[in-house]
């Protein structure tokens, strides 16, 4: 380091002795002494045995035995201070570095999770896609069959109407809209289809013409429900104009 390296060089030649320490910015512990070579200082006792180095080394050395010692990993601050042969204090230099940003515990598995995660996601989401998609399928189907009904219903309703108005036509070519001849026609007619209807089964439970026309006669609300049915009406009087047109052949 550049800073590092100003500083030995601007060491005294009468420079023996630096001590390395290591921590915050107001805290240091001791970790390291190193004493240049060709000098003898005259040092206390102590826990650190003092490791001789060469000065043209020493830099190399220091930033070595600092990063071994965590420098930016678990501390901040290497603090070091230089000595003479008596142990007067000459200079003292303070290098700070940042701490590394510490790799997540257990990185590897939030990875793996991770992605686990998101293939379940991507799978979901084509679940989904799958029963939107069938239900978009379903759903035109259906709507295919209700046109194809409300077609279908269209078709009667103007087939109903086509035939009901020919009915008037005839009506009012005959002059039997109004009046009581309608009602006699109409009567006569269903009276015709009921005699046929009988001998066509005449083995079956239904009952005689004169049972039938008793029960009309007693129940008279019946008949006018009977003329108040259009689709009803509309069989009456086109098996009335069939026969209508046998008769005339």
């Amino acid at each position: 380091m550049e800073k590092l390296q100003r500083f030995l060089e601007r060491l005294p030649d009468g420079a023996a002795v630096i001590k390395l320490k290591t921590g915050s910015s107001t805290k240091h512990t001791l970790e390291a002494v190193y004493v240049f070579d060709g000098t003898a200082p005259k040092m206390k006792k102590s826990e650190f045995v003092p490791e001789l180095i060469d000065r043209n080394a020493a830099e190399s050395i220091i930033i070595e035995e600092a990063e071994n010692l965590g420098w930016g990993e678990d501390f901040t601050h290497v603090r070091l201070h230089a000595y003479d042969e008596e142990m007067n204090h000459l200079k003292s230099l303070s290098m700070p570095r940042k701490l590394e940003a510490a790799a997540p515990i257990g990185s590897d598995q939030s990875i793996s999770a991770l992605t686990q995660g998101m293939l379940q996601m991507s799978a979901e989401i084509r679940r989904t896609l799958s029963v939107v998609t069938e239900s978009l399928a379903h759903r035109e189907s259906m709507h295919a069959e209700i046109i194809e009904s409300l077609l279908e219903a269209k078709r009667d309703q103007a087939e109903a109407e086509a035939r009901h108005m020919h009915l008037e036509n005839y009506l009012d070519e005959e002059g039997l809209r109004d009046g009581e001849d309608f009602r006699k026609t109409a009567v006569e007619q269903l009276g015709s289809i009921l005699e046929t209807v009988i001998a066509a089964k005449a083995n079956s439970a239904i009952p005689s013409m004169d049972q039938l026309k008793k029960w009309l006669a007693g129940n008279p609300d019946m008949l006018n429900s009977m003329f108040d049915d259009q689709e009803l009406m509309d069989q009456v009087m086109s098996a009335y104009m069939a026969r209508q047109a046998e008769g005339g052949e």
